[in-house]
This record gives C-alpha cells, sequence and structure tokens, in this order.
C-alpha cells in the first residue's frame, strides 16, 4: 500500500513498504534550491522507512530540465539515497535533454 510521504508543489513522493520502493514525482521547472527547500529532508524521511536494497521509481513525466544549480542537488539526491541502501532506479524522461542531465547518474534505468 502506498504512503504519501511529500506532497509539496514541485513534487511529490510515496513509498510502498511493501515493495520496499519510492515514487516520486517530480513535477514542473525547478530553476533554484529555494524552489524544492525539502528536497533532501523529504528523501531522506522516506530512505529512513525502508529496508536497504529498495528501489526509486521516478515519473518525470511532468518535469522540465533543470538549471545547473538544481542538477547538482539532484546529484547529491542520488548520491545520498545510494548512501541510504538504494538497489535500483528506473526514471521515466519525456525530453532528450532531461536524459542527458540524469545520464550522469550512472545506475538508473531511463524510459
Amino acid at each position: 500500500m502506498l504512503q504519501r510521504m511529500a506532497h509539496r508543489d514541485n513534487y511529490d513522493i510515496e513509498v510502498d513498504l511493501a515493495k520496499n520502493r519510492i515514487y516520486f514525482y517530480p513535477k514542473g521547472t525547478w530553476n533554484k534550491i529555494s524552489d524544492v527547500p525539502d528536497y533532501i529532508d523529504d528523501l531522506k524521511a522516506c530512505a529512513k522507512k525502508l529496508r536497504p536494497g529498495f528501489d526509486i521509481i521516478s515519473d518525470g513525466t511532468h518535469f522540465a530540465a533543470p538549471t545547473q544549480e538544481i542538477s547538482g542537488l539532484i546529484l547529491e539526491g542520488t548520491t545520498l539515497m545510494r548512501e541510504m541502501g538504494q538497489k535500483r532506479a528506473a526514471i521515466i524522461v519525456t525530453t532528450s535533454i532531461l536524459k542527458i542531465i540524469l545520464e550522469k547518474h550512472k545506475g538508473c534505468l531511463l524510459y
């Protein structure tokens, strides 16, 4: 069963304890770190609820390509999730620019 962990202007996050999975739904344009001030804390809270070896599925179909500043924050979040036990990640993208940016994050399947 899905449990909502965060409902923010720029993203939603849910966890499924039985599947040991995070569902991440970024949306809109993230221009500055101040646009998503709780991003890292929300990710930490999700990972703490799950067992090591958890998965992340991210639906980026409503997400615009991030700025360079935000790309650094996304990389920080990706690194944090791996350190907290993430095993696999799959990201659904709709733009080639977003796909190029996310290819920096090795270990993710891009759809």
